[in-house]
């Protein structure tokens, strides 16, 4: 490219970025509120891939990365009273941390399911210390990405995972003596892929996944004898919520990426029923997370990706 055509290249990419500076709408406040901020680590590189969860008496616990001081670690911290602590899960100096899913058990005990070193592992404190095991280690993948974990009523960890050799979705199960490991899914025309994997267990024990495909929302659940997959939404994204009602019910939230709509999907008994929480004229609506009220009202927690605001729907 001659000089006159580098300056007419540059001219142009500098349009197009001011184009698109130009068109980011202006943040909008919501009314006001008042938060309470704490500081519950202070070392210089912490808190990525950080779940929460709240034990029977409400006291909070965090597993988060620290990338900074070397080694990394998997964190654990809580807090009791006004002062929060923390401890290490699982320290390495290779690459640790990530995808980190926590959950607690009947007793309070706390199990995490994290990604390092290309393999999937599992560290709980039931006996009082943190121990770790490796529960999928395939030499031939790299295996726990996005993994998602959940307790069954005999307080024994279930994990869902990415296998990214593969492309498969995958299953793990602690049957007491050993980790039984199954392969969900292997779509065979493209990957599994999501940034939020849920994993969930309905009165029975038995697991259901909500996962996506080739950029479709997919469901799957364990009959007893295989596992039955369904297609939730054919051209959605990957940023899905999924809860299960008493009957053991899916219940999803995610985006539309072609309409801008944030919708709601539930398994009526016979099929899948649809409705918008919120349109595009609106925003477009990114990561979502879903729950059922104990009365078995549908709330969802969700982002609107053009105003930048963290927003909340209760469906009437």
């Amino acid at each position: 490219m001659d000089r006159p055509g580098r300056l007419r290249w540059r001219a142009g990419l500098a349009l197009v970025l001011l184009l698109a500076i130009l068109s980011i709408p202006p943040r909008v406040e919501g009314p006001p509120a008042t938060w309470a901020s704490e500081l519950v680590d202070g070392s210089t590189d912490v808190g990525e891939y950080n779940d929460l969860v709240l034990n029977s008496t409400g006291v909070p616990h965090i597993a988060y990365r620290r990338s900074d001081p070397f080694p990394g670690a998997v964190m654990h911290a809580w807090k009791v009273g006004a002062a929060w602590s923390n401890e290490t899960v699982f320290s390495d100096a290779g690459i640790v941390g990530r995808y980190i899913s926590l959950a607690v058990d009947s007793a309070d005990r706390l199990h995490v399911s994290f990604f390092a070193n290309d393999v999937l592992y599992y560290a709980t404190n039931a006996s009082g210390p943190w121990v770790s095991v490796i529960v999928d280690d395939d030499p031939t993948a790299i295996v726990g990405w996005y993994s998602s974990i959940a307790v069954d009523s005999a307080d024994r960890p279930r994990i869902a995972y990415y296998d990214t050799d593969l492309n498969a979705l995958r299953y793990a199960r602690w049957t007491g003596t050993a980790w039984v490991l199954t392969t969900v899914v292997v779509p065979s025309n493209g990957s599994v892929s999501s940034r939020k994997l849920t994993l969930r267990l309905d009165q029975s024990d038995r697991p259901h996944i909500g996962y996506c495909a080739n950029g479709d929302v997919w469901y799957a659940a364990w009959t007893g004898l295989t596992w039955k997959k369904q297609l939730v939404d054919p051209e959605s994204d990957c940023e899905l919520g999924m809860v299960l009602d008493a009957a053991g019910n899916p219940h999803f939230s995610y985006w539309v990426w072609w309409s801008d709509d944030l919708t709601y999907a539930h398994w009526t008994g016979t099929e899948w029923a649809y409705e918008d929480i919120e349109g595009e004229t609106i925003g477009s609506w990114w990561e979502s997370t879903i729950a059922l009220t104990p009365g078995g009202e549908v709330v969802v927690a969700y982002m609107d990706g053009d105003l930048w605001q963290m927003r909340f729907a209760r469906r009437e």
